[in-house]
């Protein structure tokens, strides 16, 4: 594991240092086990500064209703966009999340990667019946006022259909 407590960028040409404070663990074994991060930059009173534009996603995933379409697996996504690209980030929430016939909605902050071209979906495999069939996925991007879905209608499973557990998806 590693302490993170801060990432400095210099700008050599403008003269510019740019501040980027974590002051967490990137550990599997630490904090919130978490071994990526998005940093955003300290809010600085120099207004020569640009600020980088940070973006909500609305992901709202739908589980299908097939017998044992529910997956205990930790899910990941990957937003890519014209942009740039985000990571796989957890999804993850208080309640039990990607249940046979379910709706589960999770809120993202991260920088803005500009008009989603295509999203991927992917579980680490854990649990007793990691197996998981995804209906689709709807994600808004909250400040474009845009929805963008994502049709899936496939197995992420090791036994089932091609025995994939990621998946690329297009709108």
């Amino acid at each position: 594991g590693w302490f993170l407590d801060q990432i400095l960028i210099e700008d050599v040409i403008a003269h510019h240092l740019y501040e980027f404070p974590c002051n967490r663990w990137l550990a599997k074994d630490e904090d919130d086990k978490e071994i990526a991060r998005f940093l955003f930059p300290k809010k600085s009173t120099d207004h020569e500064r640009q600020p980088v534009r940070n973006n909500q996603y609305k992901i709202t995933v739908f589980t299908g209703k097939k017998t044992g379409a529910g997956t205990d697996a930790d899910v990941f996504i990957t937003l890519y966009g014209n942009l740039a690209e985000t990571g796989p980030i957890k999804l993850e929430s208080k309640k039990n999340s990607f249940e046979s016939g379910k709706k589960d909605e999770f809120t993202i902050e991260c920088p803005n990667v500009g008009e989603l071209n295509k999203i991927l979906i992917a579980h680490n495999n854990k649990g007793s019946a990691p197996g998981w069939f995804l209906d689709q996925i709807l994600i808004e991007d909250v400040i474009a006022h845009h929805l963008y879905e994502f049709p899936c209608n496939r197995w992420l499973a090791k036994d089932e259909d091609d025995k994939e557990i990621a998946r690329f998806l297009f709108p």
